[in-house]
């Protein structure tokens, strides 16, 4: 990579739309978490597990990315990009043939890429997104405001999770150690990464009072632009029983992409509200 691309080019060459899409997919290593065992459920209770939306909730979540990335487009350097961003989601609308219409503001947007601190919020690079999903199942993203290329990668970023988390779903009554697969092809037109999900239902838990399903995940994710995305992982995804909403999801992956070796980690967590912490100082280079 070359090192002297301006700050804005940077997240688009470090965090392609490749790349981010498939790390997103993955839902690896479990991480300390406020859980309890339960041993309410019988071994051959059966759970029918749906994402249900409703038309005026307001969710917070906090996604945290710690990526890097080495290969001749970095001159064989481990080239960093940390992110750490709170995203508002309000459920705008619910059709009766399960439309969707969500609303995801940035909050805050802090990262470090390549060793510099940068508020991107500051910056205004973050834009507001409208996702939508028809009946169909296809999602769709318009942004409004925010800048190129940060645009892009976010609006990937935030189809990539509505599309894996429905995909993550079990499509049939499922019982404690039971598995199930899913795929998820490519986010655009030009990208053709496909990705293999297996899941397990590995257990049941309560997280802050909210009755959860542990789910264990593999994913491996081919292909791309460049037919080169080779990216595994494992993890472990904690879904609202009641809703199937992602109460938290925590990866790490690895593999390559367009040439590169990549590593990634990945926490994906609501939270009851907005984070309450000062942003950076920084916000870019002077």
């Amino acid at each position: 990579m070359n090192l002297s691309l301006s700050v804005a080019d940077r997240p688009a060459r470090c965090l392609s739309v490749t790349t981010l899409a498939a790390v997103l997919a993955c839902t690896l290593v479990n991480l300390p978490l406020r859980a309890e065992q339960t041993d309410a459920a019988s071994p051959d209770q059966t759970y029918s597990l749906k994402r249900v939306y409703k038309a005026g909730d307001v969710d917070f979540y906090r996604i945290k990315v710690d990526q890097t990335v080495n290969g001749a487009v970095t001159n064989n350097q481990d080239y960093v990009v940390k992110m750490d961003i709170t995203m508002k989601e309000t459920t705008k609308s619910v059709g009766s043939e399960g439309q969707v219409t969500a609303i995801d503001e940035y909050t805050r947007a802090d990262a470090t890429i390549g060793g510099q601190d940068m508020d991107l919020k500051a910056m205004d690079l973050m834009p507001k997104l409208t996702v939508s999903k028809d009946k169909e199942g296809k999602i769709s993203v318009t942004a409004d405001g925010g800048k190129e290329p940060l645009v892009q990668q976010i609006s990937t970023m935030a189809k990539a999770m509505m599309q894996s988390q429905s995909a993550s779903l079990p499509t049939k009554p499922v019982k404690v150690g039971d598995s199930w697969t899913a795929e998820i092809a490519g986010t655009t037109a030009e990208d053709d990464t496909s990705t293999k999900l297996t899941i397990k239902l590995d257990g049941i838990e309560v997280i802050d009072g909210v009755k959860a399903l542990r789910l264990k995940t593999i994913t491996d994710s081919v292909g791309g632009p460049q037919a080169d995305t080779k990216i595994h992982g494992e993890g472990t995804m904690y879904v609202d029983a009641v809703n199937g909403k992602t109460l938290r999801m925590t990866s790490k992956a690895s593999g390559t992409a367009k040439g590169s070796k990549i590593t990634s980690e990945v926490v994906f967590e609501k939270t009851k509200a907005e984070i309450d912490k000062p942003a950076k100082k920084g916000t870019g280079p002077k």
